[in-house]
Formats: C-alpha cells, structure tokens, sequence
C-alpha cells in the first residue's frame, strides 16, 4: 500500500510538471524517426512549435519559437549538436531528448553533460516516446532545482563571508564586540529597511574606499625620493 501511494504520488507530481511543457520543436533529418516523433505529437497534448532537418541553425529557431521542449535526431551526434546543446543549456534551458543510433558511452557521457536530458538510442514507438518525454521533463526540472538550491547556498555562503568581513571592520575601527557590531549591522538594515548582507556590503565598501583614499593622501604627501623608496 505504501509503494503503491509513493508511486501514484511521483505520477502526480511527473503529470504537474509535464502541465508546464507544451510546445516541441522537433529537429531530424532521419524520416523514420522523426514520422514516429510527429505521430506521437500529434495524439499527445503536446502541439509542434517547429519541424526542421538537421543541420539547420537551431539557436535562431530556439530564440524565435521559444519551444519548452526540444526532439533532436542525430544519428552519430557531432561537435556541431553538441555545441547546440550548451547554447541552450547555457541561454535558455529547457529538457531536451536527443534521438540517435550511436550507442558509445563517451557519446552519452558528453550530451549529458551538455545538458541532454534524455538519451535515447535503437528503436522508437509513438508509445514509448510518451515515458521518454516524461522522464526528460522530470530529470530537469530534478536538475534545475538543485541547481538553484546550489546557488542559495552559494549565496548564503557569500553573504555570510560578506558581513563577517563587515563585523572585522567594525571590531578594529570602532571598538565593538563581536555581538555589538552584528547588533549595529542589524539596526542599519531595519533602520534602512535592508537585507543584512546588503548594509554589510556597503560597509566593507565604505571602509575599503576610506583606506584607499588615506593610502592615495600618504603617497602624495611623500617626496619624491620616498615614493621611490616605497616602490624599491
């Protein structure tokens, strides 16, 4: 019973987030292939924003139509689909199915670090194009969100580093505890109506734009003997 609501639970959550994906541009110089891909189109929810052959310049393409999800046949994917890809991934991500016969595990190893969310090689029916879809849709949205989850961290780890960096500031030139200049940051940014790490930055700023100005003041104050001496 409790695998049984797990599962219907992920289906769910696959059908929630395949709701979100309509569009298809769909990209194959294999007739075969590509028949099956527009057949399965056709009966599923899905409509096609494009139907090109490769090769064709898919990021212009990409840019206009704006598909949410992108069918690309390549039997032997080349640098050139390759490349393809990164630009997506890299501009605008979104799943992408990449359709071909080679079957190297170095082929596989680099579309998916390119961004492919779903490799698929050997035979197609218009069936199983439908858990194909499904799958892709699911691994990236997966990878998105633990991409951004990696960037909040990220951004909580540079904010931390940031109002520490302010609190040593105002330990050394004003004296504080370390508890009474975390207070002074805080009181700034409900004074300011400001986020912690936002007042913590422009301190540092402010301090490190001080120290250079007094740095600039004692060289211009050195003859120019002693500004020799300070550069030997």
């Amino acid at each position: 019973m409790g695998a049984f609501f797990v599962y219907r639970f992920q289906r769910c959550i696959v059908e929630k987030l395949a709701n979100n994906y309509q569009s298809v541009l769909v990209a194959d110089s294999n007739e075969k292939r590509r028949h099956v891909l527009l057949e399965f189109l056709e009966v599923s929810r899905y409509r096609v924003t494009s139907d090109l052959s490769l090769p064709e310049d898919l990021f212009a393409h990409v840019e206009s139509v704006k598909p949410d999800i992108i069918f690309i046949g390549s039997d032997f994917p080349d640098q050139e689909v390759m490349d393809f890809i990164s630009s997506v991934t890299e501009h605008r991500p979104c799943p992408i199915v990449l359709f071909a016969q080679d079957e190297n595990p170095r082929t596989i190893q680099v579309a998916t670090q390119v961004g492919v969310s779903a490799y698929v090689s050997g035979d197609l029916s218009a069936k199983n194009v439908q858990t194909i879809t499904e799958a892709a849709i699911a691994r990236f949205c997966q990878l998105q969100n633990l991409k951004s989850e990696l960037e909040k961290v990220q951004t909580n780890l540079s904010e931390r580093k940031v109002i520490e960096q302010a609190k040593g500031f105002l330990i050394n030139q004003k004296g504080y505890s370390e508890k009474e200049a975390h207070r002074a940051l805080q009181k700034i940014a409900m004074n300011k109506m400001r986020r912690l790490a936002e007042v913590a930055r422009d301190v540092v700023s402010s301090y490190k734009s001080k120290a250079i100005k007094k740095n600039n003041h004692k060289i211009e104050s050195l003859t120019p003997e002693q500004r020799v001496l300070r550069c030997v």
